[in-house]
């Protein structure tokens, strides 16, 4: 499996290496900057890659611009010499706005993979999509990442633990006003009933690498297009203690904290 970090990734890139074959265990793992993507050509029967991708859907009342990862998986089908692929375990990215206006789908991954902040493109997060991923693979489910949930037993211990924040993940987006979009600060948790704590991503790093028995949960929060997908995941198990997707509400706001601890 050939996984491209982004640029704006590069600086953790050993940290990518030394953790993502602790999760992808299904076949050997190539992390890779996008320059080296070229020497694994993706028309080969002999690479799978989890890359982005870019679904534009045009309505009635607009377009909506959808960015997600998934795993590229080719094949042939019998008796055909045709190269086709199939994508499995779809995650819902979060390109910063400047990129939404980009129509071309091979110049929007390019620029984002080289130019723009896909803010949910993190380690710790690719981390817990590759194990949803090869789940999915190895159970032959159609779980949804963006399906409600509430683990009762994970929440339970959220409740004594501290909720971490990337410091660079959470903008308001103002799509009437040039869509600018604005960083938002700690108030948006007035309304979270327990500790959280806003952290950068070499921290948060150095946190998940430390081999500790307590759990660390981290906050996750996507604006893809239209819709508002929130999650809590617990990054020692790699597993999920929240969801709650929202459609046609994409700035988060305090009332939806209220949700993760009631």
């Amino acid at each position: 499996m050939v996984f491209i970090v982004p640029d704006k990734e590069l600086p953790y890139m050993e940290d990518y290496k030394q953790l993502l074959p602790q999760v992808w265990t299904i076949s050997p793992v190539k992390v890779v900057t996008y320059k080296e993507a070229a020497l694994y050509p993706a028309a080969s029967e002999h690479y799978t890659y989890f890359t982005l991708h870019q679904e534009v859907i045009t309505h009635r009342y607009g377009t909506n611009t959808y960015v997600n990862m998934a795993l590229d998986v080719p094949y042939k089908e019998a008796g055909k010499n045709r190269l086709k692929v199939k994508q499995l375990g779809l995650v819902d990215m979060y390109p910063e706005i400047g990129s939404m206006g980009i129509q071309n789908t091979k110049t929007i991954i390019e620029q984002m993979y080289t130019q723009y902040n896909i803010r949910n493109f993190s380690l710790p997060y690719m981390l817990a999509y590759l194990k949803f991923t090869q789940e999915q693979i190895e159970t032959g489910s159609k779980l949804n990442l963006a399906d409600p949930l509430a683990d009762k037993v994970l929440l339970a211990q959220l409740k004594k633990s501290t909720l971490y924040v990337p410091d660079s993940l959470i903008y308001h987006r103002n799509i009437y006003a040039g869509g600018k979009e604005k960083r938002q600060s700690e108030d948006l948790f007035s309304e979270y009933k327990g500790k959280f704590q806003f952290i950068a991503t070499a921290d948060l790093i150095k946190l998940l690498k430390e081999k500790k028995n307590e759990p660390l949960f981290l906050f996750e929060y996507v604006q893809n297009s239209n819709t508002k997908l929130i999650r809590v995941l617990e990054l020692r198990t790699l597993s999920t203690a929240f969801r709650f997707k929202s459609a046609l509400s994409y700035n988060l706001k305090p009332k939806d904290m209220k949700l993760i601890l009631r």
